[in-house]
């Protein structure tokens, strides 16, 4: 991926190619290949020290 100036001024934009898109395409189709679907209680356990789940009533 590259940064390129926007227009002079002090913000950038993301240039993203169609090779990065199409990489990333291929990365989260393959993902559900798998089928690793978490329950609730699976995220708590699994990010419970990010905080996960804590914010709940």
């Amino acid at each position: 991926m590259n940064y390129k100036a926007a227009g002079g001024t002090n913000q950038d934009r993301l240039i993203i190619s169609s090779a990065d898109i199409e990489h990333d395409r291929h990365l989260v189709e393959q993902s559900f290949e798998y089928d690793l679907l978490l329950t609730e209680e699976d995220m708590k356990k699994r990010f419970g020290k990010y905080s996960w789940g804590q914010d709940e009533d």
